[in-house]
């Protein structure tokens, strides 16, 4: 008998006299299924059109501006989000932009590129940074925080 649960591959908790009910798992990389989903997956498949700016990226864009009121463009990746963000923010040489030091290369580099002063800011346990660290590395060159929360 495997001693792993057969739907995630965690292992089972002990059975033992002393053990406890079982505590509730998120799985980290369990993906969200809605439904009507794999209907409009198959849809987009077969015509063809599955990235860049097509049919249901334009649908989509249509949804997020009447909901928040404000222009929406969807881009691939967070990486593309970070890189326009760079390019409309300005940023230059004369620049400085305050990221957290546990992230991912693409927060800094998106803003290291175009020539800004990169100022790392300790995070705390949860992998987040402070206001306690911004209100240290906030100087009369600030350009930009990012504050990006560990894990998306």
């Amino acid at each position: 008998m495997s001693n792993l649960h057969a739907s995630s591959g965690i292992p089972k908790q002990s059975q033992g006299p002393a053990a406890a009910t079982p505590a509730p798992h998120i799985l980290f990389t369990k993906p969200v299924q809605l439904p009507g989903q794999i209907e409009l997956v198959t849809k987009s498949f077969m015509s063809g059109q599955m990235s860049g700016d097509r049919p249901f990226t334009k649908q989509c864009e249509l949804l997020l501006e009447k909901r928040l009121q404000t222009k929406a463009k969807l881009v691939s990746s967070a990486t593309h989000a970070l890189d326009m963000m760079g390019l409309l923010s300005e940023v230059n040489s004369h620049d400085e932009v305050i990221c957290p030091s546990f992230t991912f290369v693409s927060t800094a580099n998106a803003f290291a590129l175009r020539g800004a002063q990169i100022k790392f800011a300790d995070c705390d346990a949860s992998g987040n940074i402070t206001l306690q660290e911004i209100e240290r590395l906030t100087t009369s060159k600030t350009k930009a925080v990012l504050t990006m929360n560990y894990a998306g």
